[in-house]
């Protein structure tokens, strides 16, 4: 295993960001959005080619501009990009923003159901779905729900697992391996971090 520094080519690249979001579909990484620093959110769309310089190019995308946003996540559904939650406009959304990567456009749904505007959760991709974890809500408070959004049907369900869940938490990090997902660590926001490991399958 090889670890490689590639200094990207410093024409059209995006200002010092943190709190983005970021999807690899293959030769190049579309980072989207973040926090400046000056605490505002963005809402630019970014793309860099891995390979050769690595060159960073801006993308402004046809259909509806998705509002500048922060603490959200991004995941990937047939080369679609699906931006959930996240801090717009200095208040938490519920939004679902897709960037169709193939045609380069955005959209926007909304789906049927319930789901807690939020920040600092994690999503993944469970085939055609998406499982969304945790994160803090519009008080500030860790919450611990596990949702999934039906792409194809564009509603969410909550999901009730048997066995223990995961306390409430943010921050904490997911990823989903053979068949399950895995959320690990994490804080309650009360001065308590974890360092637990939990599998939903």
């Amino acid at each position: 295993m090889v670890l490689s520094t590639t200094q990207p080519v410093y024409l059209n690249s995006p200002f010092p960001v943190a709190n983005h979001s970021c999807e690899v579909v293959g030769p190049h990484a579309y980072l989207f959005g973040g926090q400046n620093e000056r605490g505002a959110s963005c809402g630019d769309l970014y793309v860099l080619k891995i390979s050769g310089f690595g060159a960073w190019s801006r993308r402004i995308p046809s259909g509806p501009p998705v509002k500048p946003r922060s603490h959200h996540t991004s995941s990937l559904v047939d080369s679609k990009m699906f931006i959930i939650g996240g801090v717009t406009d200095a208040t938490l959304t519920e939004d679902v923003s897709v960037l169709n990567i193939s045609l380069l456009s955005w959209s926007h749904i909304k789906p049927r159901g319930s789901f807690t505007p939020r920040q600092d959760h994690t999503s993944e991709t469970w085939g055609s779905d998406i499982l969304v974890f945790g994160g803090r809500d519009s008080a500030g408070v860790a919450i611990n729900d596990l949702t999934k959004l039906d792409t194809p049907a564009r509603q969410w369900f909550t999901i009730i697992p048997n066995g223990s869940s995961p306390s409430s938490r943010y921050g904490h990090s997911s990823a989903v391996v053979e068949d399950g997902m895995i959320i690990i660590g994490g804080t309650n926001g009360e001065g308590l971090f974890h360092n637990d490991v939990h599998v939903f399958r």
